[in-house]
């Protein structure tokens, strides 16, 4: 395989949510950079991070005080080379400023909020909130995105040409339905015209190794993660928060060589793995696409468990526990969740119980444990299944 060598190499993140009470968004930022850079100095052929973006929610409350720990986390962590490219968003960054957080970010940082800016002869193009109240985006930054992927195709119509805005592109990756509800439509007939556009986004907080969260059809999309918490849409249920959804800080690294092809690391800063890798060798053609969601769907396999596995039963504080082996993965992608089915001795289910797995970290779960709240069942089942709903066969266990 030949070896990828970077000509621009950049870093994307979202929803940092710096607070007031807590260092933890700082100190993760930090770790994103420290991460990226490592990644950088170990390349032999490309040493550099040329940049680095924050899609959106960079501080949780908009407060002075939020934009300005942010900046110096930002600032203490940044290389004199890496550009500093960021989104303010409608959602959390105007929560007490309003509007006006828009224009004391530039005077904090010097930067535009909406931008276009050319890194290696890449094309960065960026959209934040207007500041209209109650509007989103309004009609000259259309306009203006509208100009600079037209500038950017003119100048050359291969090269991949980086997106960046708080909200995903509607019905593109895994969050951005309308029943999810974290995705907006504002721009998907500019954005859609342009097929070397890798577009990146945030705002729903679903972890970015899900394969449902590189989408590609009229586009190439990225779900950027989170690095506050996890959420996840599950069974028609929305905003679920699992056990463990604090330990999170993800971060696309992007890197694209001389003959366009991008590659795509999904990494853990808490950890410092890569969790996810992706090679996109032409954006720009539609008719290659890998990573559409029927084709994903169609490599999915649904997990397996051990031959020799089995659920245990033990008993804590009055409670029957049901401790069960992790199952494996069948195509290389995520173990979505795993669910228990307790029966009665007619066949009934009397009891249902979801998990989802922890996934967005790097150590998942090595053991799964349901707590049951009867004693009174007769057949237990365990199933395993991935982000496309496939279902592993089924441990059972005799009650």
């Amino acid at each position: 395989m030949k070896e990828f060598r970077p000509v621009i190499r950049f870093a994307a993140a979202s929803d940092t949510h710096i607070r007031d009470d807590t260092n933890t968004g700082a100190e993760r930022i930090g770790k994103i950079l420290r991460c990226a850079y490592e990644a950088a100095d170990s390349d032999k052929h490309y040493d550099k991070l040329d940049a680095v973006i924050f899609a959106g929610d960079i501080t949780d409350a908009g407060r002075a005080s939020q934009y300005n720990t942010f900046y110096s986390a930002v600032k203490s962590s940044l290389r004199e080379n890496t550009a500093l490219l960021n989104i303010v968003a409608k959602s959390h960054d105007c929560n007490e400023m309003g509007k006006a957080a828009l224009g004391f970010y530039k005077n904090l940082t010097g930067l535009d909020t909406d931008f276009d800016r050319v890194i290696n002869g890449f094309h960065f193009i960026g959209i934040s909130t207007c500041g209209e109240e109650g509007v989103y985006y309004n009609e000259a930054q259309r306009e203006f995105l509208k100009k600079s992927l037209e500038n950017a195709s003119r100048e050359n119509p291969e090269k991949p040409v980086f997106v960046f805005h708080h909200e995903h592109v509607k019905h593109t990756v895994y969050g951005s339905s309308e029943f999810d509800g974290w995705g907006n439509d504002h721009f998907s007939d500019i954005l859609f015209q342009y097929p070397q556009i890798i577009d990146f986004s945030g705002h729903s907080h679903y972890p970015l190794n899900d394969p449902r969260s590189i989408w590609q059809g009229e586009i190439t999309a990225l779900g950027t993660g989170a690095c506050f918490y996890a959420e996840f849409t599950f069974d028609g249920e929305r905003k679920i928060r699992p056990e463990g959804c604090r330990d999170i800080a993800q971060f696309w690294l992007v890197e694209a060589d001389e003959n366009n092809s991008v590659r795509l690391r999904g990494i853990d800063a808490l950890s410092g793995k890569t969790l996810k890798e992706y090679l996109i060798d032409d954006p720009c053609d539609r008719g290659s696409r890998r990573f559409t969601p029927a084709m994903q769907e169609s490599r999915a396999k649904a997990p397996y468990f051990d031959e020799k596995a089995k659920p245990m039963l033990e008993t804590v504080d009055g409670k029957i526990r049901v401790n069960v082996p992790p199952a494996h993965s069948a195509d290389g992608e995520i173990i979505f969740a795993y669910r228990l089915t307790a029966f009665d001795k007619s066949g009934k289910a009397i009891e249902n119980i979801k998990m989802i797995n922890r996934y967005w970290l790097i150590e998942e779960n090595k053991q799964i444990v349901f707590t049951l709240e009867s004693a009174d069942f007769y057949e237990i089942t365990v199933t395993a299944e991935n982000a496309y709903g496939h279902k592993s066969k089924p441990l059972k266990i005799i009650g």
